[in-house]
């Protein structure tokens, strides 16, 4: 199965891992050969035109998606998709919300259309513990700052540390955007889409469970 990993913005970073399973032994490429990233830049169309609201960027994530399928000839194989699912506190803006939501309903279209799998969320303390072993910033960075500049700080430093990790391993991503797709795609390689299936199932039952309970104490009484 392919692998795409994404990291949501308006400057959209990608990670793309194909899959030569089916190939004839002696055409299949070594893993360095199948991966390929790179940056969408959903703030301008395909003719350059500076693009600037929601609807807009629905479309040229939608037009960008299709592109990488079919330069790749992926249409209608089998596709993990796994998109980081940012965590919006007190210092995200609505805007910021409602294009995370944009995000998602555009991709899940996309998968609808094409019969692919919905793409998983994954929360982003999950794959940088895997990749650089600090699912958030130590309790050191940011210390004596407050609120928007204590935030920036642990927020660079996580960036930094994932491209630093990066280009250890021999990569160069342009920017922090790719550097976070190649980060995603290592947990994602590593078995992370089956653990974070193995802990919604966890949960679930969890959840079905206390429900069950708290019918079974009413009917009781």
């Amino acid at each position: 199965m392919h692998k795409l990993t994404l990291d949501p913005s308006t400057l959209f970073g990608w990670c793309l891992l194909v899959d030569d399973s089916r190939k004839p032994e002696d055409e299949r490429r070594q893993v360095g050969q199948r991966l390929f990233y790179g940056t969408w830049d959903l703030t301008r169309d395909k003719d350059g035109k500076k693009c600037s609201r929601r609807g807009e960027y629905a479309w040229n994530l939608w037009n960008c998606f299709n592109a990488l399928m079919s330069e790749h000839g992926i249409e209608g194989e089998e596709v993990e998709i796994i998109l980081e699912g940012e965590s919006y506190g007190s210092l995200k803006s609505e805007a910021g919300r409602r294009l995370a939501a944009l995000w998602l309903t555009v991709l899940e279209m996309m998968c609808e259309r094409k019969g692919l799998l919905y793409p998983r969320t994954c929360p982003p303390g999950a794959w940088r513990k895997a990749f650089i072993g600090h699912g958030q910033a130590p309790k050191e960075v940011g210390a004596g700052l407050k609120d928007e500049k204590r935030y920036a700080a642990r927020r660079k430093w996580l960036k930094d540390a994932v491209s630093a990790e990066c280009l250890k391993r021999g990569l160069r991503p342009k920017n922090d955007n790719e550097a976070d797709a190649l980060g995603l795609m290592f947990f994602s390689v590593r078995g992370g889409g089956a653990a974070l299936d193995a802990k919604k199932r966890e949960k679930r039952a969890a959840s079905n469970c206390k429900r069950a309970q708290g019918k079974f104490e009413l009917e009781a009484a």
